[in-house]
């Protein structure tokens, strides 16, 4: 049996969005061998403690025919994507790679990577129509994963399984522990509800939803009391945070860690009386350094704005603003 040995070679392995990767492929057999296909794929992959997620393969075919004794080169090029850049953080890491396979009919097939490193891009060569659709893009894919009405069903199923094996099964610990996460989950729900039959409707949003690292955010809130109320506070926090998923099933585990945290306490607190007209504004400066929000099935890197009334001797009101951050 013919020995075959792979690897590659890159001219560089750093690249910011646009940029050309140009390399070469070689193939070396002492033997004359049979290669039905000998691809190269450039991917990028996750790895930490979640599961792994992978995405924009993109392969090319080098080569499909029969190898004499000897050594060969095959060059390639791909031009790289703009996101999702190089990224190593606690939880999470984002990596590119190109993965050089050569198909030899039954034999174990030899295989040569290269880790490539994407980096953050350093001037405005994409306009403002491609960062808006991409930012449309990544708020799609992070809204589409839940839901609303799982996120309904989800606290009654654990609501019902609870009187189910309080009622018939008798079991008292684990029917007490299904029934208060249940009606905990659903008082969750609905406490922003609850408070605005104090403080009236809240209408609370960012000036805009889509930043760049050194821009700045603004948050405002306005609301008016249906009656007499005491604000104890009204805080707002920019939030940067890894979100990452392992295993599945019964033994799935969510991971989180939060990065940034900037936590401002917004001026309008106090007494106050039914109709008073309640506005206020905070501004949060988006980090020079700030990592781009990222959207896969397993591993999430996200921004929000989370505000939060706390009415004193009464159920607070929260809403969290998403926010995506492009390079």
């Amino acid at each position: 049996m013919s020995k075959c040995n792979v690897w590659i070679e890159v001219g560089d392995v750093n690249y910011q969005p646009g940029d050309t990767v140009t390399g070469t492929a070689y193939v070396e057999v002492d033997k004359e061998c049979k290669c039905d296909a000998l691809t190269i794929k450039k991917y990028w992959a996750t790895h930490g403690k979640g599961n792994c997620d992978s995405g924009a393969a993109e392969s090319l075919e080098l080569f499909t025919g029969l190898w004499q004794p000897g050594t060969y080169n095959y060059p390639f090029e791909f031009v790289f994507e703009r996101t999702p850049v190089s990224y190593h953080g606690y939880n999470i890491n984002i990596d590119w790679y190109l993965d050089l396979r050569a198909d030899i009919p039954w034999s174990m097939d030899p295989r040569g990577k290269q880790d490539l490193i994407l980096e953050k891009c350093n001037d405005d060569r994409y306009s403002a129509d491609e960062v808006a659709g991409e930012a449309h893009s990544s708020t799609e894919l992070t809204t589409q994963k839940f839901s609303p009405y799982i996120l309904i069903l989800f606290p009654l199923i654990f609501m019902l399984i609870g009187l189910y094996m309080l009622i018939v099964n008798f079991d008292i610990i684990f029917g007490g522990v299904f029934t208060f996460a249940g009606a905990a989950i659903s008082y969750k729900f609905i406490q922003s509800t609850l408070a605005e039959r104090k403080l009236g409707q809240v209408k609370c949003e960012l000036d805009i939803n889509t930043v760049k690292p050194g821009d700045e955010i603004k948050c405002s809130i306005t609301f008016s009391p249906k009656s007499k109320i005491k604000v104890n506070a009204i805080t707002a926090s920019l939030i940067g945070k890894e979100i990452s998923t392992s295993g599945s099933g019964t033994n799935r585990s969510t991971y989180y860690h939060t990065f940034h945290l900037n936590k401002k306490k917004m001026s309008p607190s106090g007494h106050f009386e039914k109709s008073d007209y309640v506005t206020d504004n905070v501004l949060f400066d988006i980090p020079s350094d700030a990592v781009a929000s990222f959207s896969a099935r397993n591993n999430d890197i996200v921004w929000s704005v989370e505000v939060d009334i706390d009415i004193n001797k009464w159920p607070d009101w929260n809403k969290t603003l998403a926010v995506v951050v492009i390079d």
